[in-house]
């Protein structure tokens, strides 16, 4: 029963006021719950325990944005992670495999210390080894593990496989097995979804026919409406991050000056700022938080 509380202690902790003075922030409660977590899971020796403590070691450390701290314990992870194994107790105990959801969020630590090619190898490890082996229904815990690896994949040409991935493992076993749309990350599928496929349109360099531009002009409609998808949380900070792009994709195909540019660049320009200021000092959100620094740049 401890374990779970650890665990339950550790979702609850409210991040936004432990980061609110950088001064203060020392992180001393947080360490101690992890190292204590840790301690007494390897003194159980259960290994779907020491997966969980080890997980929330690896997201503290990428909070504090050491992340080659963070990888380190990725990689004490990766030595007793096995998901056929795992997984299933992970779920049961302690509600999600934040085993599996941390091999996705190492990508992005991998980014973060210029190592594109340990990312890629991520990547490919996760997709071909890991979201297979979920069972259908996991669609939340399958999206947690997905969503920073398309993040990354679509910023290296690998946009239309990022769709597929999305397509396959999500958004067909959503509809298909009628889940409810209150899964927590159901709001951001759609945005999503159409930002991939701006990013195809992008590196596809083929221009585009009358059926593409309707598309598009639906897709600023849209986009030029669209509000907030929740309160301040990961939800809201992400679909900031993905809105702000969209604009920025669609703005660069406008001419210079245009009416419905400059609307794009003030909802884009708006949407990557906020963003940046909900997501500054926490390293959770560092690669989506650079991503919305080059949206506002650019912009």
């Amino acid at each position: 029963l401890l374990f779970p509380i650890i665990s339950g202690l550790w979702q609850s902790i409210p991040w936004d006021k432990v980061l609110s003075d950088e001064k203060k922030c020392d992180f001393k409660l947080e360490k101690e719950l992890v190292q204590r977590f840790i301690k007494e899971s390897k003194e159980n020796g259960n290994a779907s325990d020491i997966c969980r403590a080890l997980a929330m070691q690896a997201s503290l450390f990428a909070r504090m944005s050491n992340f080659d701290s963070a990888l380190a314990a990725q990689k004490d992870l990766e030595l007793v992670y096995v998901i056929s194994k795992h997984s299933p107790m992970l779920v049961n105990q302690y509600g999600s495999d934040f085993a599996a959801i941390s091999y996705g969020n190492s990508v992005q630590w991998y980014e973060m210390i210029g190592d594109k090619a340990s990312a890629l190898e991520q990547i490919e490890f996760v997709v071909t080894k890991i979201i297979p082996k979920f069972p259908p229904i996991a669609v939340h815990d399958i999206f947690s593990c997905l969503f920073p690896i398309i993040m990354v994949m679509k910023d290296h040409g690998f946009g239309r496989e990022a769709k597929e991935l999305l397509k396959k493992y999500v958004l067909e076993r959503f509809t298909l097995l009628g889940l409810s749309s209150s899964t927590y990350w159901y709001p951001l599928y759609k945005p999503l979804k159409i930002l991939l496929e701006l990013v195809i349109l992008d590196d596809s360099c083929i221009p585009r026919d009358e059926t593409q531009d309707m598309a598009l002009n639906e897709i600023e409609k849209w986009v030029l409406q669209a509000g907030r998808l929740s309160p301040i949380s990961a939800l809201e900070r992400y679909g900031r991050v993905i809105r702000g792009e969209i604009c920025w994709r669609l703005a660069r195909q406008k001419s210079r000056g245009h009416p419905s540019q400059i609307r794009l660049i003030e909802k884009g320009t708006k949407n990557s700022l906020d963003a940046m200021k909900t997501m500054k000092r926490d390293g959770q959100y560092a690669y989506m938080m650079k991503t919305a620094y080059v949206i506002y740049r650019d912009l």
